[in-house]
């Protein structure tokens, strides 16, 4: 076997899956093992528990086998990758703001337009119902009109979403650009708010006279 052109008789013990050793930036890559002892040594344990509270132990064991062996630098592996992580977290963190205040305005954007869209057929209303409209079908008219009108909205901001996750898949660690757990959660969201900004304006529209609705303008 040949390592950085020298050749050694080695043993296999082992296999690792390929993955990223250095950042978490970089594509996943092979890496070998070797047996060689530096001054600096380390010491990774795995463990179901919480790993906090495992350190005195894992300080005591060490002892117990070499008590010239000073153990230092006993930490977590959470607490190993705060720093590494840290870009990421800042960015995803960052990101997830202003998604979140994304989602809030255009919630707020979706009720207002609905809204004003329902209470413009007023009119309209007044007429079905003076007509022997029932509630039901009233309801049904506007929550489907609403529904469309979103649909329609999500399917182009779903496309541009799609395309435009590419652009930040580098900045995304175990999560992949096009997740279908994001992408339906939002367009649920939507939905539901139309559904509410249907609903409530039609309901209220309902209520009115119907000799008064057919008097609006």
């Amino acid at each position: 076997m040949t390592f950085f052109g020298e050749k050694s008789s080695t043993e296999v013990i082992g296999v690792v899956p390929t993955g990223r050793y250095r950042t978490l930036a970089e594509d996943p890559v092979p890496v070998v093992f070797r047996p060689q002892l530096w001054a600096r040594r380390a010491l990774v344990v795995r463990t179901s528990g919480d790993p906090a509270t495992l350190l005195d132990s894992i300080r005591s064991e060490i002892h117990s086998v070499d008590p010239t062996i000073a153990p230092t630098d006993l930490e977590t592996m959470q607490q190993y990758m705060s720093l590494p992580l840290f870009p990421a977290r800042a960015t995803g963190l960052l990101l997830g703001v202003s998604g979140f205040l994304a989602l809030v305005l255009t919630t707020i954007g979706l009720f207002g337009v609905i809204s004003y869209i329902v209470s413009q057929r007023t009119h309209e209303i007044g007429v079905r119902v003076a007509l022997g409209a029932r509630r039901s079908d009233i309801m049904n008219l506007v929550i489907r009109h609403g529904l469309l009108l979103t649909v329609i909205g999500l399917l182009i901001g779903l496309g541009i979403a799609f395309g435009a996750a590419r652009l930040v898949s580098s900045l995304l660690y175990g999560v992949s650009p096009t997740d279908r757990a994001t992408f339906f959660g939002v367009a649920a969201v939507l939905c539901a708010v139309t559904i509410l900004a249907c609903y409530l304006p039609a309901r209220r529209t309902m209520r009115v006279d119907p000799i008064v609705a057919l008097r609006y303008e």
